[in-house]
């Protein structure tokens, strides 16, 4: 079945929210492409993302994603695809599911302009149209304008007004006395959304309904259309007492490439119609017609709770940015000039916030650093590492040894938040002597240049807030001119390539073998994983000792 071509008013559009950074742009070419690369039409400079991604092609009246045989996949909706048919409030993430997004967006169609016929509901009306009596024009240029002005509403999410219209024409087009919408909660059951009367009034609850009907049409996903004389009509208590005459009752179905988030079931609602004035079997193509707007108004519903959940993840990604800021400013490490060390550090996170720090804090006697990775990822870690951090350093300046502090640490981690969060953790004295102290809780263990020679220095102790009571020890070992240390987390030896394979240790010191420097660790680091998105935060610090280093 074909139909007439959408007239469009202009061109569709890619709104593009890339964590924070908002933009659009505006489909008004054959094929625009989208990459890495700078030559790209929409360029993407992100390692999720390949060079050459994927593609949007117009086809007619239509926009097809097409995947270019990118490394990690393009989506649509949450589900991977190679090629995709898209529709307005679609949300496009290229390389991976973390929120960041294109979301194509299409235009009302103009007034009068014929429908598009490749949906299955586009398809129902063409048939409508096609056999339409001069009594039947009015109600399906009605339906046009309906769908036209929910659409229209339903880009600014107003949903209620999208309810209230569909209640609204459904009610002209079967000559019902009052109609309702109601929505499945999260939770289980329904919550009346909309109720109007034929005479316009606002019904705010549905006394009188049909129980068993609305159970009946949940529970089956069908629909449920019938009239005085129907032996349903007869045959169920509630109708007969309510003294219903005929009753309309529509499933809001989701459609199947979409995830409304109502688990065990494919309906999102249902739009409910009866009357208790005996007028017959209402007509046959308002019955169609009535099909046909409740797949729209599923659609329109679909997007309005995807507009929401965008709205949602937006604010959410504004926290997260104010989060990510002031972790930031609260975890900035100034770090000294020493006559007899010098220090550098990096960290990469693979969220806006995470859950590695790194310290340097000058001492009297002495230079301490720290590094530390507390067990997780995102907010929690986050507000773990700067509690952590907060807590360290003025204990460091007291003077306390160093496993005195990891006592003290583990028992109050593990009394605030018992079998929940865990932290590992290396702490360091550097005197001007070269005499090392330092205590390794459960952390990656230091790796030590000597000479020609590579080590890992040898200390353990449970981490900080796993058990408790539990007993820490401090080592300690001489360094000569011109050793260095190497500190880091576990996520730089658990980085993976394309094949989900660690970077590993053996990898590491051969690395740093060759050269002992961040530059060389971080530069075989993203060589190693390409394209590959971390999945831990990465935190590394070079420590060298010497009179020259300064």
């Amino acid at each position: 079945m074909s139909g007439a071509p959408v007239e469009r008013l202009m061109d569709a559009e890619l709104l593009i929210d890339l964590g924070g950074k908002q933009d659009r742009y505006v489909l008004s070419k054959p094929v625009v492409t989208i990459g890495r690369r700078q030559d790209n039409d929409v360029v993407i400079a992100e390692p999720r993302v390949s060079r050459s991604h994927a593609q949007i092609e117009k086809r007619g009246s239509d926009y097809y994603i097409v995947d270019l045989g990118s490394s990690h996949g393009t989506y649509v909706n949450g589900q991977a695809t190679k090629e995709y048919r898209l529709r307005a409030g679609d949300r496009i993430e290229l390389g991976a599911l973390d929120g960041r997004c294109l979301t194509f967006t299409d235009v009302p169609l103009s007034i009068g302009s014929s429908l598009s016929a490749d949906s299955e509901s586009h398809e129902l009306l063409s048939m409508i149209i096609s056999r339409q009596t001069p009594s039947e024009s009015g109600e399906l240029q009605l339906l046009r304008l309906f769908i036209e002005g929910a659409r229209a509403l339903n880009s600014s999410s107003v949903l209620g007004e999208v309810l209230a219209s569909l209640v609204d024409v459904s009610l002209r087009l079967t000559r019902a006395e009052r109609g309702f919408v109601f929505l499945c909660k999260e939770g289980g059951g329904l919550e009346l959304r909309s109720g109007r009367s034929e005479r316009g009034e606002i019904l705010t609850e549905a006394k009188g309904i049909s129980q068993s009907v609305l159970r009946g049409v949940i529970a089956s996903s069908s629909e449920f259309v019938m009239s005085m004389g129907d032996p349903e009509m007869t045959g169920t208590e509630s109708i007969v007492s309510q003294q219903l005459r005929s009753i309309v009752c529509i499933p809001l179905r989701k459609s199947q490439f979409r995830d409304g988030g109502y688990a065990g079931s494919s309906v999102m609602g249902v739009l409910y119609l009866d009357s208790r004035i005996e007028n017959g079997r209402l007509p046959d193509v308002s019955h169609e017609l009535i099909r046909a707007i409740a797949r729209e108004a599923a659609a329109l519903v679909e997007n309005a709770y995807l507009v929401k959940a965008e709205q949602e993840a937006l604010a959410y990604q504004r926290e997260l940015a104010i989060a990510s800021t002031i972790q930031q400013s609260m975890m900035e490490v100034k770090i000294p000039s020493l006559p007899f060390a010098e220090v550098a550090a990096r960290n990469i996170s693979c969220k806006e916030i995470g859950g590695d720090f790194y310290d340097v804090i000058r001492l009297a006697d002495c230079v301490a650093v720290v590094v530390a990775d507390v067990s997780g990822k995102g907010i929690s870690a986050a507000l773990l590492a700067s509690v952590l951090q907060g807590a360290i350093d003025p204990q460091l300046r007291q003077g306390l040894p160093l496993s005195q502090i990891a006592e003290g640490l583990n028992l109050y981690v593990y009394n605030k938040i018992v079998g929940q969060k865990y932290a590992t953790l290396l702490m360091m004295k550097l005197y001007e002597n070269g005499e090392l102290e330092y205590i390794n809780c459960g952390h990656v263990r230091p790796m030590l240049q000597s000479g020609d020679s590579i080590s890992c220095l040898d200390n353990e102790n449970f981490p900080v807030g796993l058990i408790s009571p539990a007993t820490f020890t401090s080592g300690s070992v001489q360094l000569r001119d011109g050793d260095r240390l190497m500190l880091f987390t576990d996520g730089v030896v658990e980085a993976e390539n394309h094949s989900g394979e660690f970077f590993g240790n053996e990898r590491l010191e051969a690395t740093l073998a060759k050269e002992f420097s961040l530059g060389k660790l971080f530069g075989a680091l993203d060589d190693y994983r390409a394209e590959t998105l971390l999945s831990d935060d990465c935190t590394a610090l070079l420590l060298r000792y010497g009179q020259k280093a300064a």
